[in-house]
């Protein structure tokens, strides 16, 4: 609780979470490498069944998120398969998230989610009846994400926004859980290898829409985020 901060001019953040990726074992050869937020995944003890639901969900997100970037491809005038070789050893993440009831006495800097975009390509959230997800249009008004039974919330990421030359957008979101009970969200984040070179692509950009982001690899973008978030805990 209060380790990250994703809106930097608000207080930390009121969630705790469980991050979940692709399991590696010692001798995965990006774990050899000591590439950063790659390795084994670490599972709560004395819970029957937990990991294996757990796993299901993720390789269920897995697939939906190639069909989406599948779709996101195509919608670019690319060829279906465009992105498929930069996400062939991708870096996606779980996150299981729960959210206390928000303090009566808190003041307008404490938020439970403060104000941020998505880090990577896609983001599919699953969130349950409590509410308090609130999302940024472009005229700059915040409007509830209220919950609909049996969907799922499909938000861009920044890295899909520095790929498409901002064709597609990551839009702004924040959490605030006013319910008065527990809160409880499954984001997915799917991000590219780790290796993979972001930059451009060749249908968003013309004389006239020159690129404006420079190239970056999708691990040292990621990376930057979580030191961003995380630099009051990491000094």
């Amino acid at each position: 609780m209060k380790h990250q901060t994703l809106d930097l001019k608000a207080a930390p953040d009121l969630k705790e979470s469980i991050y979940i990726g692709l399991h590696r074992g010692p001798d995965d050869p990006l774990v050899q490498a000591n590439t950063p937020n790659h390795g084994p995944n670490r599972y709560p003890r004395n819970l029957p069944g937990w990991r294996e639901a757990v796993e299901q969900y993720f390789d269920a997100m897995l697939d939906l998120s190639y069909q989406l970037m599948r779709g996101l491809a195509l919608s670019l005038d690319l060829e279906e398969h465009h992105c498929d070789s930069l996400a062939d050893d991708p870096m996606p993440i779980l996150r299981l998230l729960h959210y206390p009831p928000h303090p009566v006495q808190a003041d307008d800097r404490t938020w439970g989610c403060g104000a941020h975009t998505d880090w990577g390509c896609l983001t599919i959230l699953l969130q349950d009846a409590a509410g308090g997800l609130k999302v940024k249009t472009a005229s700059g008004d915040w409007i509830a994400a209220e919950p609909i039974p049996d969907t799922v919330v499909i938000n861009i990421g920044d890295m899909m926004a520095r790929w498409s030359n901002d064709h597609y957008q990551s839009t702004p979101h924040r959490v605030v859980n006013r319910s008065g009970g527990d809160r409880y969200s499954v984001p997915f984040f799917f991000d590219i290898n780790y290796h993979a070179l972001v930059e451009c692509l060749p249908t968003c950009q013309s004389e006239t829409n020159p690129p404006k982001y420079p190239p970056i690899t999708a691990g040292d973008h990621i990376v930057e985020m979580y030191q961003k978030t995380y630099q009051r805990v990491m000094g």
